[in-house]
């Protein structure tokens, strides 16, 4: 999901006077700062919002709008990383406020989409699961669409990285069976490239992958290719391991 929409779901997130915390602005502050510093892939400034965020949430625990930024900025963190800031309580919270949903509304999927990371591999599977039967019913709405779209792509990246490869190219298939049009470019790229990342899991040889991003440069998506590049050496190296 780009920076943007990051930062307009942590605005959403809007704190109650009488649960603010040493100043008023000091939320919307933290707010910008996470937005620069997964722009920027600053790790060092992440992991400080991410603190001070996650001091404040434990300072006030029955917020839950401190609670989600706190989990927000653990999951960049997490992306960049591959260390989880927050305590083992925090995160049955996270699981368990997923399972609790019976009707994905948007907001809900947008938390999902930038918190899945924390979860474990068979809650990211179930709720994305059940994210795509609420798709199968709002598939006309297209900002619903774009949403869920996007987070049941980001499941698929996140079961891959948790190498739980079955329920990954299970939810993988559900996604291809969605009708795209070309105003979800940006989504028909990423899975472009999950395709691609699954030809290589079958057969090992990295012919298919530098035909994908030669053919991304080739059309002027640099930046697009550099990411999956940069995504495609993360996950040879957790194979690795």
């Amino acid at each position: 999901m780009s920076v943007e929409k990051v930062g307009k779901l942590l605005n959403k997130l809007h704190i109650q006077s009488d649960e603010l915390i040493d100043n008023s602005n000091i939320l919307d502050i933290y707010t910008a700062t996470i937005e620069k510093a997964v722009k920027d892939n600053d790790e060092k400034s992440l992991k400080k919002i991410a603190k001070k965020l996650i001091n404040y949430y434990y300072r006030n625990p029955e917020s839950e709008q401190l609670f989600f930024k706190a989990a927000i900025a653990c999951n960049f963190y997490m992306d960049f990383t591959n260390e989880c800031l927050l305590e083992n309580d925090d995160l049955v919270r996270l699981k368990l406020y997923f399972s609790k949903i019976e009707v994905w509304n948007q907001e809900d999927i947008l938390l999902f989409a930038n918190t899945e990371l924390l979860l474990p591999a068979l809650s990211i599977y179930i709720n994305a699961r059940k994210i795509y039967s609420a798709l199968v019913e709002e598939k006309e709405n297209f900002y619903y669409k774009y949403l869920a779209m996007n987070a049941l792509i980001s499941a698929v990246f996140c079961l891959i990285e948790k190498q739980d490869f079955e329920n990954a190219r299970f939810i993988f298939k559900q996604i291809k069976t969605i009708d795209l049009s070309d105003k979800y470019l940006n989504e028909i790229t990423r899975i472009n490239y999950l395709n691609t990342l699954f030809k290589y899991l079958e057969t090992d040889d990295l012919t298919k992958m530098n035909e994908f991003l030669t053919g991304l440069r080739n059309i002027g998506l640099e930046s697009k290719a550099k990411e999956f590049e940069l995504g495609f050496s993360k996950f040879i190296k957790l194979r690795k391991k």
